[in-house]
């Protein structure tokens, strides 16, 4: 019997038509690359619903069926009538959520109560599973299964809100191309949105301390955050040492992975870091302000972590910078890590598990 999912996330489309030039997060690649892959399946259907970009009411990618069904200008109400008469026509077995939009889980609620249908919940940031909050409650308690991407959101689940849940890791999609573990390095880098929880002025006053240094900052606006963005475009255009760049394409971004000595993330906290994946893929060792979910980053060797202290960070930065033994046995350990943990075929047949 062929099984039917239905992803909602508004932003995902992008992945799928790379002539829109719109922002979209860590939590969009990773429910794009699970449903191409299932998509090999004959024995499953996908379905995504989709913000409007300006795109037809309904788009087939391959195996893919592609519902142009949100709007972000529309109210709650506007937005519950559209999903509701979109999930009647797809009849799905199975909806997934992922991401960080209030309007969007308060409709997974919706769908359970008025159409009986089974929702499962992919966890995207620690946010969520942090702090007791009554809706996060109702929306796990409701949800047919809840996925966790970290053994340490598991156990916050469980402390905050009594709920078990599954992990299941993000997906590495290995690099074709062969990486060469000695070739010449000569910048550090900085990706992600223009969120303030990212903390991108800390990577700003790392490249002050270290002015002999090439600095690499590559930011997208994130939605509603604008002036954000052209605060930090600011200050790092002032910066004789700090190259900013926006609006590149996955292609143009993985040349600076590849020349990248070292990667730098200052979140406060993510989900468990694209950003981060993508940088290892390409054997770069990570420089962490805080973000270190499970340990992972020392107990693979995979880089350094300064515990939230400003101070060790630039004495991390330093010590790495001046190490190139150290940064070639780091970056080996990343390719492992990679593969050991977060391989596609491993998180599909995890999420085979879930559905069948």
């Amino acid at each position: 019997m062929r099984v039917k999912l239905c992803f909602f996330i508004p932003k995902v489309y992008p992945l799928f038509n790379q002539k829109i030039n719109s922002t979209y997060g860590g939590a969009e690649k990773q429910v794009y690359l699970i449903g191409k892959e299932l998509s090999k399946n004959k024995e499953i259907e996908i379905n995504y619903c989709v913000n409007d970009y300006g795109q037809n009411k309904f788009e087939k990618f391959k195996n893919i069926n592609i519902y142009n069904t949100f709007s972000l200008n529309d109210n709650i109400f506007i937005s519950l009538g559209k999903i509701l008469k979109k999930v009647k026509y797809i009849n799905p077995d199975y909806c997934f959520f992922r991401g960080d939009n209030k309007k969007i889980f308060f409709l997974a609620i919706i769908l359970k109560i008025f159409l009986k249908k089974k929702y499962i919940f992919w966890i995207s940031h620690d946010n969520l599973v942090n702090k007791k909050r009554m809706f996060n409650y109702l929306l796990f308690k409701n949800a047919f299964k809840v996925i966790a991407q970290t053994n340490d959101q598991k156990k916050l689940l469980k402390k905050n809100y009594r709920i078990d849940s599954d992990v299941i890791r993000n997906i590495y999609i290995k690099n074709n191309n062969k990486i060469e573990i000695n070739y010449k390095k000569d910048i550090i880098l900085w990706t992600g949105r223009s969120e303030k929880w990212k903390r991108p002025e800390i990577f700003l006053d790392l490249a002050d301390k270290n002015p002999n240094e090439k600095f690499v900052m590559i930011m997208s606006p994130a939605t509603k955050k604008e002036k954000y963005f052209n605060k930090i475009k600011t200050l790092a255009k002032k910066q004789k040492n700090v190259s900013f760049l926006t609006n590149l394409k996955m292609d143009d971004i993985k040349r600076y992975y590849k020349n990248s000595k070292f990667y730098v993330i200052t979140s406060e906290e993510e989900g468990f870091s694209n950003t981060m994946m993508e940088a290892m893929e390409y054997c770069c060792p990570i420089l962490s302000l805080k973000f270190n979910p499970d340990n992972i980053i020392n107990k693979y060797k995979i880089g350094l972590c300064a515990d939230d202290d400003i101070t060790k960070l630039n004495t991390f930065f330093i010590e790495l910078n001046k190490n190139n033994d150290l940064r070639r046995k780091m970056g080996i350990n990343t390719q492992k890590y990679l593969e050991e943990n977060h391989d596609i075929l491993k998180i599909k047949e995890k999420i085979m598990e879930l559905i069948n």
